[in-house]
C-alpha cells in the first residue's frame, strides 16, 4: 500500500508486470494499492460530451493543476470525434491538485482495416463474384470482350489491380 495523489484508497495504482506482458499461468502479479489519497481531495468533474477545451477548464475550474491535465485520443463508436469520452480518474472519484488527470478524447469509430484485391483474371465468372464478395467488395458490373487466349465466360481482366488494398465495400468491375 502506499498513498497516492490521484486514487482512493484501495484502488490499484501500479503493477509490476506490464501490461499485455506474458506470462506464466499461476504467476503472481504484483500491484500497489493506494493507502488513500495524500493532500486536498478534489472530485473529478464530469467532462463527457464535452470538447477537450471545455474539459480542460472545467478541470482547470475545479482545482486540477494546469501543467498535470494529459490527454489522450482513442477511438469511440458512440462518442463524436473531438469530444471527451470521459477521464482518468473518472467523474465523480477524488483526487489530489497535484494529480495528473488525462483527458479522453475521441477520434470517432474505428474504421475497418482495408482488404486485399483478389485476382479474378483466368477466374469463371460466378467465381470472379464470390471471390470479390468473400473479399468484402462489391460487383460494379461486367463487360464481354473477344480473347484470343482466354476461353469465354472467363475473366480477362479486372478494374482493381490485384493484391492493392481498398476500404471494405468498394466496388469492382471485370
Amino acid at each position: 500500500r502506499k498513498a497516492s495523489t490521484k486514487y482512493e484508497e484501495g484502488i490499484v495504482i501500479e503493477q509490476k508486470t506490464a501490461a499485455g506482458e506474458k506470462v506464466d499461468k499461476d504467476t503472481m502479479i504484483k500491484v500497489v494499492v493506494s493507502s488513500g489519497l495524500e493532500g486536498e481531495e478534489i472530485p473529478v468533474p464530469d467532462v463527457a460530451g464535452m470538447n477537450e477545451d471545455e474539459a480542460r477548464k472545467a478541470l482547470i475550474n475545479a482545482g486540477f493543476s494546469t501543467d498535470l491535465i494529459t490527454t489522450t485520443y482513442e477511438f469511440s463508436d458512440d462518442v463524436d470525434s473531438g469530444y471527451t469520452i470521459g477521464t482518468d480518474p473518472s467523474a465523480g472519484a477524488k483526487a489530489t491538485a497535484e494529480a495528473t488527470v488525462t483527458i479522453k478524447v475521441s477520434k470517432g469509430p474505428k474504421k475497418p482495416d482495408k482488404v486485399e484485391v483478389p485476382n479474378i483474371v483466368g477466374k469463371s465468372e460466378s467465381e470472379a463474384k464470390s471471390m470479390i464478395s468473400s473479399a468484402g467488395l462489391n460487383v460494379s458490373g461486367s463487360s464481354s470482350e473477344y480473347s484470343s487466349s482466354v476461353s469465354e465466360g472467363y475473366v480477362i481482366s479486372q478494374s482493381l489491380s490485384s493484391g492493392s488494398k481498398v476500404e471494405p465495400g468498394s466496388s469492382m468491375s471485370y
